[in-house]
Protein backbone atom coordinates (compact mmCIF):
# COMPACT_ATOMS: atom_id res chain seq x y z
CA UNK A 1 0.00 0.00 0.00
CA UNK A 2 1.40 3.38 -0.95
CA UNK A 3 0.63 6.70 -0.25
CA UNK A 4 0.80 9.71 -1.82
CA UNK A 5 1.01 13.22 -0.22
CA UNK A 6 1.09 16.46 -0.50
CA UNK A 7 -3.78 26.21 -20.47
CA UNK A 8 -7.66 33.96 -44.86
CA UNK A 9 -8.68 36.51 -46.42
CA UNK A 10 -8.20 37.30 -50.21
CA UNK A 11 -9.28 41.24 -49.20
CA UNK A 12 -6.25 43.55 -49.16
CA UNK A 13 -5.18 44.23 -45.39
CA UNK A 14 -4.72 47.49 -43.56
CA UNK A 15 -1.18 47.96 -42.37
CA UNK A 16 -2.43 47.56 -38.66
CA UNK A 17 -3.67 43.84 -39.48
CA UNK A 18 -0.65 42.57 -41.52
CA UNK A 19 1.19 44.05 -38.01
CA UNK A 20 -0.88 42.03 -36.05
CA UNK A 21 -1.03 39.13 -38.53
CA UNK A 22 3.40 39.25 -38.57
CA UNK A 23 3.20 39.47 -34.82
CA UNK A 24 5.81 36.90 -32.74
CA UNK A 25 4.00 34.64 -31.18
CA UNK A 26 4.10 35.01 -27.42
CA UNK A 27 7.39 32.89 -25.69
CA UNK A 28 6.81 30.35 -23.00
CA UNK A 29 8.82 33.29 -20.25
CA UNK A 30 6.24 35.82 -21.09
CA UNK A 31 3.26 33.47 -21.02
CA UNK A 32 4.57 32.09 -17.90
CA UNK A 33 4.81 35.67 -16.56
CA UNK A 34 1.57 36.39 -17.63
CA UNK A 35 0.41 33.17 -15.59
CA UNK A 36 2.08 34.35 -12.92
CA UNK A 37 0.31 37.88 -12.44
CA UNK A 38 -2.92 35.75 -13.07
CA UNK A 39 -2.21 33.50 -10.31
CA UNK A 40 -1.66 36.79 -7.87
CA UNK A 41 -5.13 37.59 -8.01
CA UNK A 42 -6.55 33.82 -8.84
CA UNK A 43 -4.48 33.07 -4.88
CA UNK A 44 -5.87 35.63 -3.18
CA UNK A 45 -9.67 35.54 -4.11
CA UNK A 46 -10.02 31.41 -3.93
CA UNK A 47 -7.99 31.07 -0.32
CA UNK A 48 -11.56 32.94 0.72
CA UNK A 49 -14.04 30.45 -1.13
CA UNK A 50 -15.70 27.33 -0.07
CA UNK A 51 -17.52 24.80 -2.40
CA UNK A 52 -19.63 22.04 -2.07
CA UNK A 53 -18.07 19.02 -4.08
CA UNK A 54 -19.78 15.86 -5.18
CA UNK A 55 -17.51 13.32 -5.99
CA UNK A 56 -17.94 9.83 -8.07
CA UNK A 57 -15.19 7.32 -8.08
CA UNK A 58 -15.50 3.78 -9.96
CA UNK A 59 -13.14 1.13 -8.93
CA UNK A 60 -12.55 -1.70 -11.61
CA UNK A 61 -10.30 -4.46 -10.06
CA UNK A 62 -7.58 -5.92 -13.12
CA UNK A 63 -7.16 -9.68 -12.00
CA UNK A 64 -11.11 -10.47 -12.25
CA UNK A 65 -11.45 -8.74 -15.38
CA UNK A 66 -8.53 -10.69 -17.05
CA UNK A 67 -9.21 -13.91 -15.73
CA UNK A 68 -12.33 -13.87 -15.77
CA UNK A 69 -13.28 -11.39 -18.94
CA UNK A 70 -15.56 -9.77 -16.68
CA UNK A 71 -15.76 -6.20 -14.77
CA UNK A 72 -15.76 -6.07 -10.91
CA UNK A 73 -16.28 -2.89 -10.16
CA UNK A 74 -17.68 -0.66 -7.31
CA UNK A 75 -19.02 3.38 -7.07
CA UNK A 76 -18.47 5.62 -4.43
CA UNK A 77 -20.74 9.08 -3.91
CA UNK A 78 -18.50 11.11 -1.68
CA UNK A 79 -20.13 14.64 -0.65
CA UNK A 80 -17.80 17.33 0.76
CA UNK A 81 -17.29 20.89 1.92
CA UNK A 82 -13.82 22.07 -0.16
CA UNK A 83 -12.05 25.13 1.48
CA UNK A 84 -8.59 26.30 0.31
CA UNK A 85 -6.63 27.58 2.54
CA UNK A 86 -7.31 31.35 3.21
CA UNK A 87 -3.20 32.06 4.60
CA UNK A 88 -0.40 33.75 2.28
CA UNK A 89 1.91 31.33 3.28
CA UNK A 90 -0.35 27.66 2.84
CA UNK A 91 -2.61 29.37 -0.18
CA UNK A 92 -2.00 26.29 -2.41
CA UNK A 93 -2.98 23.96 0.22
CA UNK A 94 -7.30 22.94 -0.18
CA UNK A 95 -8.93 20.37 2.40
CA UNK A 96 -11.67 18.31 1.58
CA UNK A 97 -14.12 17.61 4.57
CA UNK A 98 -16.41 14.70 3.62
CA UNK A 99 -19.84 14.81 5.41
CA UNK A 100 -21.45 12.11 3.23
CA UNK A 101 -20.57 8.75 1.53
CA UNK A 102 -23.45 7.01 -0.78
CA UNK A 103 -26.05 9.23 0.52
CA UNK A 104 -25.69 8.35 4.19
CA UNK A 105 -23.86 10.84 6.56
CA UNK A 106 -20.62 10.29 8.14
CA UNK A 107 -20.74 13.39 10.25
CA UNK A 108 -22.84 16.62 11.17
CA UNK A 109 -22.69 19.19 8.36
CA UNK A 110 -21.34 21.77 11.04
CA UNK A 111 -19.45 24.22 9.12
CA UNK A 112 -16.10 22.25 10.62
CA UNK A 113 -13.18 23.90 8.01
CA UNK A 114 -15.12 27.76 8.79
CA UNK A 115 -14.90 27.20 12.10
CA UNK A 116 -11.05 26.02 12.34
CA UNK A 117 -10.00 28.88 10.12
CA UNK A 118 -11.80 31.52 11.93
CA UNK A 119 -9.93 30.92 15.00
CA UNK A 120 -6.48 32.27 15.67
CA UNK A 121 -5.02 29.32 16.44
CA UNK A 122 -1.12 28.74 15.36
CA UNK A 123 -1.99 25.10 14.60
CA UNK A 124 -5.41 25.33 12.78
CA UNK A 125 -3.43 24.14 9.88
CA UNK A 126 -2.55 21.00 11.19
CA UNK A 127 -6.11 20.35 12.46
CA UNK A 128 -7.20 20.76 8.61
CA UNK A 129 -4.83 18.46 7.53
CA UNK A 130 -6.66 15.94 10.13
CA UNK A 131 -9.74 17.05 9.27
CA UNK A 132 -8.59 16.39 5.38
CA UNK A 133 -6.66 12.73 5.86
CA UNK A 134 -9.96 11.87 7.94
CA UNK A 135 -11.62 12.07 4.73
CA UNK A 136 -9.14 10.53 2.42
CA UNK A 137 -9.91 7.01 3.91
CA UNK A 138 -13.29 7.37 1.72
CA UNK A 139 -11.10 7.07 -1.53
CA UNK A 140 -12.14 4.31 -3.33
CA UNK A 141 -9.09 1.75 -3.53
CA UNK A 142 -5.58 0.54 -2.35
CA UNK A 143 -3.92 3.35 -3.51
CA UNK A 144 -3.66 5.97 -0.44
CA UNK A 145 -3.92 10.02 -1.80
CA UNK A 146 -4.66 13.01 -0.69
CA UNK A 147 -3.48 14.95 -3.84
CA UNK A 148 -6.31 14.70 -5.61
CA UNK A 149 -7.41 18.20 -5.21
CA UNK A 150 -8.54 20.95 -7.85
CA UNK A 151 -5.90 23.10 -6.73
CA UNK A 152 -3.00 20.76 -7.17
CA UNK A 153 -1.74 20.98 -10.73
CA UNK A 154 -1.21 24.88 -10.14
CA UNK A 155 1.34 24.65 -7.83
CA UNK A 156 3.88 23.64 -10.44
CA UNK A 157 3.47 27.05 -12.36
CA UNK A 158 3.51 29.44 -9.69
CA UNK A 159 6.33 31.95 -9.97
CA UNK A 160 7.47 30.00 -6.88
CA UNK A 161 7.75 26.93 -7.79
CA UNK A 162 7.79 26.98 -12.06
CA UNK A 163 12.02 27.05 -11.60
CA UNK A 164 11.33 23.34 -10.70
CA UNK A 165 10.43 22.29 -13.81
CA UNK A 166 10.80 22.35 -17.76
CA UNK A 167 8.29 24.35 -19.87
CA UNK A 168 7.59 24.33 -23.76
CA UNK A 169 4.69 25.71 -25.85
CA UNK A 170 2.96 22.59 -27.03
CA UNK A 171 0.59 24.45 -29.47
CA UNK A 172 -2.79 26.24 -29.89
CA UNK A 173 -6.22 25.10 -28.83
CA UNK A 174 -9.84 26.60 -28.43
CA UNK A 175 -11.43 25.97 -25.20
CA UNK A 176 -15.42 27.86 -25.41
CA UNK A 177 -14.20 29.51 -28.45
CA UNK A 178 -11.35 31.48 -26.61
CA UNK A 179 -8.11 30.83 -28.21
CA UNK A 180 -5.66 29.40 -25.56
CA UNK A 181 -1.84 28.34 -25.81
CA UNK A 182 -1.16 24.80 -24.34
CA UNK A 183 1.94 24.68 -22.69
CA UNK A 184 3.61 21.58 -21.70
CA UNK A 185 5.82 20.80 -18.57
CA UNK A 186 7.94 18.34 -16.76
CA UNK A 187 9.19 18.62 -13.05
CA UNK A 188 12.88 17.99 -13.28
CA UNK A 189 13.78 19.26 -9.94
CA UNK A 190 14.73 16.76 -6.80
CA UNK A 191 13.47 16.58 -4.21
CA UNK A 192 9.89 16.69 -6.64
CA UNK A 193 6.94 18.15 -4.59
CA UNK A 194 4.94 14.73 -4.34
CA UNK A 195 6.61 11.91 -2.38
CA UNK A 196 5.69 7.90 -2.27
CA UNK A 197 6.77 7.41 1.13
CA UNK A 198 10.74 8.22 0.59
CA UNK A 199 10.14 8.13 -3.26
CA UNK A 200 10.33 11.00 -5.41
CA UNK A 201 7.10 10.89 -8.20
CA UNK A 202 7.89 13.60 -10.75
CA UNK A 203 5.01 15.10 -11.94
CA UNK A 204 4.64 16.27 -15.79
CA UNK A 205 1.65 17.65 -17.63
CA UNK A 206 -0.20 20.49 -19.52
CA UNK A 207 -1.90 23.78 -18.98
CA UNK A 208 -3.92 25.49 -21.50
CA UNK A 209 -3.63 29.34 -20.83
CA UNK A 210 -5.19 32.44 -22.54
CA UNK A 211 -2.08 34.21 -23.32
CA UNK A 212 -2.65 37.70 -23.02
CA UNK A 213 -4.62 37.53 -19.31
CA UNK A 214 -2.69 34.49 -18.40
CA UNK A 215 -5.67 32.65 -17.18
CA UNK A 216 -5.66 29.32 -16.82
CA UNK A 217 -9.10 27.47 -18.78
CA UNK A 218 -7.38 23.68 -17.97
CA UNK A 219 -5.09 22.17 -16.42
CA UNK A 220 -3.42 18.41 -16.53
CA UNK A 221 -1.17 16.68 -14.24
CA UNK A 222 0.14 13.38 -14.03
CA UNK A 223 2.50 11.71 -11.64
CA UNK A 224 3.68 8.25 -12.10
CA UNK A 225 5.98 5.77 -9.69
CA UNK A 226 7.67 2.67 -10.32
CA UNK A 227 4.14 0.47 -9.46
CA UNK A 228 1.22 3.46 -9.95
CA UNK A 229 0.20 6.44 -11.56
CA UNK A 230 -2.49 9.29 -10.94
CA UNK A 231 -3.52 11.62 -13.17
CA UNK A 232 -5.71 14.55 -12.79
CA UNK A 233 -7.76 16.92 -15.18
CA UNK A 234 -9.40 20.57 -13.73
CA UNK A 235 -11.40 22.52 -15.76
CA UNK A 236 -12.16 26.10 -14.91
CA UNK A 237 -15.36 28.28 -15.76
CA UNK A 238 -16.25 31.73 -14.89
CA UNK A 239 -18.56 32.32 -11.64
CA UNK A 240 -21.31 34.75 -11.88
CA UNK A 241 -21.54 35.20 -8.36
CA UNK A 242 -18.35 35.30 -7.24
CA UNK A 243 -17.27 36.78 -10.75
CA UNK A 244 -14.16 35.00 -10.80
CA UNK A 245 -12.75 31.88 -12.39
CA UNK A 246 -12.53 28.82 -10.39
CA UNK A 247 -12.30 24.58 -10.55
CA UNK A 248 -15.69 23.63 -12.22
CA UNK A 249 -15.13 20.09 -12.80
CA UNK A 250 -12.04 17.71 -11.72
CA UNK A 251 -11.29 13.84 -13.46
CA UNK A 252 -9.09 11.69 -11.91
CA UNK A 253 -7.79 8.16 -12.98
CA UNK A 254 -5.17 6.15 -10.03
CA UNK A 255 -3.81 3.00 -11.35
CA UNK A 256 -1.80 0.10 -10.15
CA UNK A 257 -1.14 -3.48 -10.71
CA UNK A 258 -4.50 -4.46 -8.93
CA UNK A 259 -6.98 -1.71 -9.92
CA UNK A 260 -8.14 1.34 -11.89
CA UNK A 261 -10.10 4.27 -10.17
CA UNK A 262 -11.68 6.70 -11.91
CA UNK A 263 -13.35 9.59 -10.68
CA UNK A 264 -15.01 12.98 -11.49
CA UNK A 265 -15.65 15.33 -9.32
CA UNK A 266 -17.84 18.80 -9.91
CA UNK A 267 -18.12 21.72 -7.74
CA UNK A 268 -21.21 24.34 -6.83
CA UNK A 269 -22.59 26.71 -4.46
CA UNK A 270 -19.54 28.54 -4.14
CA UNK A 271 -19.75 31.39 -1.66
CA UNK A 272 -17.26 33.08 0.29
CA UNK A 273 -15.54 32.78 3.40
CA UNK A 274 -14.99 35.25 6.03
CA UNK A 275 -12.86 34.76 9.87
CA UNK A 276 -16.04 35.53 11.68
CA UNK A 277 -17.58 32.23 9.84
CA UNK A 278 -20.18 34.13 8.00
CA UNK A 279 -20.75 32.26 4.38
CA UNK A 280 -21.86 35.21 1.86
Amino acid sequence: MRRLMVLLSCVSMSGAAVLAQNAAPPSVPDILEHVADYLVAFEKDYSKVIADERYRQTLVEKRVQVLTDKTASQTREIKSDLLAAPDAGNRWLSFRDVYSVDGRPVRDRDKRLEKVFAAADKDRFEEARRIADEGARFNLGTLERNINLPSMPLTFITRENRSRSAFRDAGRDRIDDVPVVVLEFQETTRPTMVKSRESDVPATGRFWIEPDSGRVMKAQVRFEGRDFSTDMTVIFGLNDKLKMWVPVEMTDKAQNDKEVVNGIAVYTNYRRFDTSVVIK
